[in-house]
């Protein structure tokens, strides 16, 4: 799942209450992708948590209304992928590697978040820079979830 959620705080319960109403019809998501969280890098965010996940947060860097964060179920191990690329100016992101027992069936799970900019530039600038970074990501693995 992912989702524009324009800050966590203040629906942090209505996910729960989404997770769980899907939870009892035997349905749940391995990971849940959020962004625009508004939360800081230095930030408690022990009240958030979802039962059966664990977070992976990146707090916000390119404006008040950025920040990701990633709810992986318990079940996998992962890495979080930092080494990518440095910060940009107009977007963010957070790339996590689930591990397998195969390299080649690693999963890359990515989270970005770019600045609502319109100009023909800006867009130019982002798709340079983020197709850099899939180069770069295709020597870890070959399965990718963008959102």
């Amino acid at each position: 799942m992912s989702l524009n959620c324009q800050s966590l705080r203040p629906k942090i319960n209505q996910i729960r209450l989404y997770i769980e109403s899907l939870k009892q019809q035997n349905f749940s998501f391995d990971a849940v992708r959020l962004q625009e969280t508004w939360l800081g890098k230095d930030e408690d965010i022990s009240s958030l948590t979802l039962q059966d996940y664990e977070m992976i947060h990146k707090g916000k860097s390119v404006s008040a209304h950025g920040g990701l964060l990633i709810y992986l179920k318990h079940q996998y191990q992962y890495t979080e992928l930092t080494d990518i690329s440095t910060n940009f100016s107009d977007w963010e992101y957070l790339f996590i590697k689930i591990r397998t027992t195969k390299r080649e069936n690693n999963l890359i799970i990515d989270n970005v978040y770019r600045l609502p900019r319109d100009t023909k530039d800006h867009y130019n600038r982002f798709l340079q820079e983020f197709t850099g970074i899939f180069q770069k990501l295709e020597y870890e693995s070959k399965n990718l979830i963008i959102s």
